[in-house]
């Protein structure tokens, strides 16, 4: 699951050429994850020069560590990296000389595309700067800042297009960037305190020196595949409330039955169907549409009379077809077509008797 973990050994001093720039002490807080930290102690005056990196004449000033500087680009290149910063209680911000805890130089571009830095309100920032791009990601508030362990995790993916910027402080993530990560992409890290525009603040400040910054560091974890160091969030107690929610409506609603399948239609319907749609419309040269109105359950039979000829006027003389309509709600009797030869006689209507009543029994048994 996790990758390879290296722990700080091949972090160098980086333009921080001073004794007390860096040193390696026990935790003064109590409360660091290991008993010994590194210290970073800044100076009015610590500026180095090792070509072509020149803080002197940059108007910078440090005490840092850094990853070896690479000799290629590493763009397509993952990374992962770890540690824990303290700053006391007493450090004191040098704005507009902006303090920056951490960077990711761009070798070959002689830029910085990354840095944690603090602003002139004392948060603590994300800067991305590419290709004359800026953007910001708000870190920690001024304060949260001081007097206590900060857990920062950082995974990068170097490319000069289709790259990626994560960063969790606390395990919670405060930064999430993709697009282009680099320009040359021959990117190193490196750590520690750092002030840059010292000009600008003695500008600001003629008569007020620059103040001595101290913080502590745990020595910078990094690896190239996921160490597992981002652990998923429990479900908060919201969270089980709402899904308890969720549940106890599914349970309250009533079950939803599978619909009924048609009844077996009876031998015929689709016969008088198609009988149905022949009878409703018929025409011949000089009449209009023949039809007729669908009779109802239970009413009285009703001859129908499809005729032929070239006259609406033609008569089972002229050789009509005389069509008996479908059975009744009784469901007795058959369908049936009778051919009627030119000449002969259509059989006469069948007289219908009306319905004997109550008081027509009675005579009758009388």
């Amino acid at each position: 699951m996790g990758g390879s973990v290296q722990a700080d050994g091949a972090f160098l001093p980086f333009l921080s050429d001073p004794s007390w720039a860096i040193s390696t002490v026990e935790d003064p807080t109590g409360l660091a994850p290991t008993p010994r930290v590194q210290k970073f102690e800044l100076r009015t005056g610590d500026c180095s020069a090792r070509p072509p990196y020149d803080d002197c004449r940059d108007g910078a000033e440090r005490a840092a560590l850094s990853e070896p500087i690479p000799t290629q680009s590493r763009s397509g290149v993952g990374q992962w990296l770890r540690f824990q910063v303290y700053l006391p209680e007493d450090f004191e911000s040098t704005y507009p000389a902006k303090n920056r805890l951490a960077e990711f130089v761009d070798h070959r571009a002689q830029d910085v595309p990354w840095a944690l830095e603090i602003g002139s309100t004392g948060v603590l920032w994300l800067g991305r700067r590419i290709d004359g791009d800026e953007e910001y990601f708000s870190l920690v508030e001024a304060g949260a800042l001081r007097g206590e362990w900060l857990d920062v995790i950082v995974n990068v993916q170097w490319s000069t297009k289709a790259g990626a910027f994560n960063l969790w402080i606390n395990g919670e993530q405060r930064a999430a960037f993709t697009g282009p990560t680099c320009d040359k992409c021959s990117v190193f890290f490196t750590y520690g305190i750092s002030r840059v525009g010292v000009a600008q603040f003695r500008k600001r400040f003629p008569a007020k020196p620059l103040p001595t910054q101290t913080v502590y560091f745990t020595p910078v974890e990094v690896a190239v595949s996921d160490p597992g160091w981002i652990v998923p969030a429990a479900p908060t107690e919201a969270a089980h409330e709402e899904r308890a929610d969720v549940l106890e409506d599914t349970a309250a609603k009533p079950a939803v039955s599978e619909p009924e399948s048609e009844a077996p239609k009876e031998e015929g319907t689709e016969t008088q169907s198609a009988q149905d749609k022949a009878l409703a419309t018929e025409e011949g040269p000089g009449s209009g549409s023949a039809s007729t109105e669908p009779s109802t359950a239970g009413s009285e039979s009703t001859a129908i009379i499809i005729l032929e000829g070239e006259g609406a006027g033609s008569s089972p003389e002229n050789g009509a077809t005389v069509a008996t309509p479908l059975d009744g709600a009784d469901g007795q009797g058959a369908d049936s077509e009778v051919s009627v030869e030119s000449g002969s006689q259509a059989p006469a209507p069948v007289e219908k008797k009306p319905a004997l009543t109550d008081q027509d029994l009675q005579a009758k048994d009388k």
